[in-house]
């Protein structure tokens, strides 16, 4: 999922529907679905929030829509499933993780693709250093992170993780230079120095995380979990983190995104029975 707030829209990628859903975020009112896509499985506005990106793991292209009418302006092949993304604002390139180990760069103010980048192992969360000249690419394969250049894509390193595999989602401090990476096996939140690698601590948390989100305006990091919750982690002093709750939501709900500016975190559920699949907007702060 992803927001714009000029917009006033949040874009959710309805994967097995093969569409995206438009969603008007005053009103939590869906304006609209666009179909045509081929398993879409992630969104980012980009241009001052003109175009959406959307990355399609169906058949590897990159779909780059006009947000005025939601009109495909221009798309790009990646060599196999296109999959989770992150965006520079500041240099305006987009990192998309794809097939079975590749990270493409692509400018999004000319709409090419300048590099690929080859990791062992298909790539699952990614985050952007906005204080440094960093990218930050959790391999779960391989269980490390890969560490790149953000602007020639070199890999500068790996930062392991140890005793834990399955690590799907992962979120950066880029103040204090933490990661804070998911592990399925143990179900644990792993806090990790982004210069040095090494392992802060671990906190429990519910099985299946997907999406992790850190706050920085109230030092609080928000995890979805599969199993059926959103966990609420806070940092309570220097490198000492608590699991202070845990929110029984649905299972499957995995999906979530966290909009800072307007202090709500989105969840999505999945249709269950005879419950449609909706979006659940949480109220955050300290």
């Amino acid at each position: 999922m992803t927001v714009s707030n000029g917009l006033g829209l949040l874009v959710v990628a309805a994967r097995d529907n093969n569409s995206i859903a438009i969603v008007n975020v005053a009103k939590m009112t869906l304006n609209r679905t666009i179909n045509g896509f081929s398993l879409p499985q992630a969104v980012v506005f980009v241009r001052g929030d003109k175009a959406l990106v959307v990355t399609n793991g169906g058949d590897g292209t990159v779909s780059l829509i006009n947000t005025m009418d939601f009109r495909k302006l221009a798309m790009l092949k990646l060599p196999s499933n296109a999959d989770n993304l992150d965006f520079d604002s500041s240099s305006g390139l987009l990192y998309v993780g794809y097939g079975e180990g590749g990270v493409g760069i692509i400018n999004t103010t000319d709409w090419s693709l300048l590099r690929s980048i080859q990791l062992l192992g298909h790539p699952e969360g990614l985050r952007v250093d906005m204080n440094r000249s960093l990218v930050f690419v959790n391999i779960p394969a391989g269980n490390y992170i890969a560490v790149l250049n953000k602007t020639n894509g070199e890999v500068l390193g790996n930062l392991p993780v140890t005793n834990g595999t399955g690590i799907f989602p992962m979120a950066l401090d880029s103040v204090h230079h933490l990661l804070f990476v998911g592990s399925r096996s143990p179900h644990e939140l792993v806090v990790i120095n982004a210069i040095s690698g090494a392992e802060i601590t671990r906190v429990s948390m519910p099985g299946d995380a997907d999406d992790i989100f850190y706050d920085s305006a109230n030092s609080c990091i928000y995890i979805s979990s599969g199993q059926g919750y959103v966990t609420v982690v806070k940092e309570v002093g220097p490198n000492s983190y608590q699991l202070v709750q845990s929110i029984a939501t649905y299972p499957g709900a995995r999906t979530s995104f966290l909009d800072s500016k307007l202090h709500l975190y989105f969840l999505a559920a999945p249709q269950q029975q005879s419950q449609p699949a909706r979006i659940i907007a949480y109220q955050v702060g300290s």
